[in-house]
């Protein structure tokens, strides 16, 4: 026989290959795909895997990568093997139960793993693998993308994703190449967690979600974002209501945990920031699609970020610690403070009922920052029902105040009118710790001359008669706790 096979298996039927060889006794051989698993050079058809797969879940096994192409050896074509194997499950396996373990195995991903599906994804788990870009990954794509698994009717359900690391810069650098480590949609009841998450340049976990409720778990992960300039990035960001976000660890972002709307729980996490030249936004903010309504944001160690509740109501501020170290970080920021409440309303008054900011610890090693101020898109912001803002301690906090505004409007041709505070129940504030410190009139006729006090009632004269609105400017609590 001339030539060298080099291990390969040769058949003497033509199959179309150029690759042949002679025997001595005048027959060709035609070399045949090499299907050794060490010399795999496809990945596998999923049809062929479907009796197999099956059977390995009907016996509560879990499936592996590996048995769908990928090598977890740093090679470039894990993607496929990655995708053909959570496309199996969305496909053949419904709504039972199965897992995809990947065994500790480093796959490097050369685009992004995007399976879909029509009839959702559910009770699914994606556990204890390790995740890298490759240096060809594409710019603004997320590592799993798995918005494509829920729709309007089926959603992304009671799914895990556990113990996995996640890399988005590729091997030999820090340099941030992937978009977003994993986005969401249509999500329901589902749990992320004790995953490790490094480097992207934009989204972190992203849920897409349209759902009224969402119910999610995402807890015990550890994310760092970048310190690379330039970009503005999220590290979680929940669409729906009543997510629970817990024992998180987040650094390095523009924002860190972001709740489109209420009812959501944020607990005992951890954020920090000292990124430099980029655009800064805050380490939680809640309700910026409707409001914070019953939304609880409790025992969380807040370090150099802030917190922004915007359209407040009903929602509870408690047991956090909130910190900004010896640096001039905010010193290039001096209207930012620890607490922002934030009104979307433009015009008119917005009335904040039910907010309570109990039991929270404020300490400025710079000593520049306001504890709470309010931020508005032009409407008055005004606390008004069951507000209680007490036991709170200030360390090093230059302005301890709460920036509030009362308007009063449909002034024609007066001189002088009253505001009386008392009708303004701020059950756990004195009105002694109210002081009315500016006053701006918006209308035609008279100026502002003077602003005097007997008691709770706050008269304002004017130059001549006046016709248009007057707001009092109030600093709550200017010295000392509430």
């Amino acid at each position: 026989m001339r030539g060298d096979g080099k291990g390969g298996l040769y058949i003497d039927e033509p199959n179309g290959t150029a690759n042949t060889v002679d025997s001595l006794d005048g027959r060709t051989w035609y070399k045949v795909v090499d299907v050794q698993s060490e010399r795999v050079l496809h990945t596998p058809k999923i049809s062929r895997m479907i009796p197999r797969s099956l059977k390995i879940i009907a016996d509560g096994l879990p499936l592996s990568p590996l048995d769908f192409g990928a090598r977890g050896m740093d090679a470039l074509r894990d993607a496929d093997g990655i995708q053909s194997a959570l496309q199996f499950l969305a496909d053949f396996v419904g709504d039972s139960d199965a897992t995809l373990d990947c065994g500790g195995k480093r796959f490097l991903l050369n685009r992004a793993i995007a399976p879909t599906s029509a009839s959702g994804f559910y009770r699914k788990r994606i556990t204890n693998g390790f995740f890298r870009v490759a240096s060809s990954f594409p710019a603004d794509t997320y590592m799993f993308d798995l918005s494509g698994l829920g729709n309007t009717g089926n959603q992304i359900s009671r799914i895990r994703i556990d113990n996995n690391f996640f890399v988005g810069a590729a091997p030999g650098g820090a340099v941030p190449r992937a978009y977003g480590w994993i986005k969401l949609n249509y999500t329901l009841g589902n749990d992320i967690h004790d995953n490790v998450m490094e480097f992207l340049t934009g989204r972190g976990i992203w849920d897409e979600n349209t759902r009224a409720g969402a119910g999610n778990y995402i807890r015990d992960n550890r994310m760092f974002g970048s310190d690379t300039p330039g970009n503005y990035i999220t590290g979680i960001r929940v669409a729906g209501y009543d997510n629970k976000i817990y024992n998180n660890m987040l650094a390095e972002f523009s924002e860190h945990i972001r709740c489109e709307k209420g009812a959501n729980v944020i607990s005992g996490n951890h954020v920090y920031n000292f990124r430099r030249g980029n655009t800064e936004g805050p380490g939680i903010s809640t309700g910026r699609e409707e409001n914070s309504n019953e939304t609880l944001i409790q025992g969380n160690y807040i370090d150099t970020v802030r917190i922004d509740v915007y359209n407040p109501e009903n929602t509870t501020i408690t047991g956090n610690k909130f910190l900004i170290p010896n640096i001039s970080y905010w010193a290039e920021r001096p209207e930012t403070a620890f607490i922002e409440l934030v009104s979307t309303q433009t015009t008119g008054t917005h009335y904040v009922d039910g907010l309570q900011i109990i039991g929270n610890q404020f300490k400025s090693s710079y000593g520049v920052a306001e504890a709470i101020r309010a931020r508005t898109a032009g409407a008055a912001l005004i606390i008004r029902d069951d507000v209680f803002i007490k036991d709170n301690i200030f360390m090093r906090v230059n302005k301890r105040a709460a920036q509030a505004s009362i308007t009063k409007e449909g002034l024609a041709a007066v001189t002088s009118t009253t505001i009386d505070l008392s009708s303004f129940k701020i059950p756990s504030v004195s009105n002694d710790h109210l002081n009315m410190v500016a006053c701006a009139a918006q209308g035609t006729g008279g100026s502002v001359t003077n602003l005097t006090r007997s008691n709770d009632v706050y008269t304002v004269n004017f130059s001549s008669p006046f016709t248009g609105k007057v707001t009092l400017s109030a600093t709550m609590c200017a010295n000392g706790a509430w």
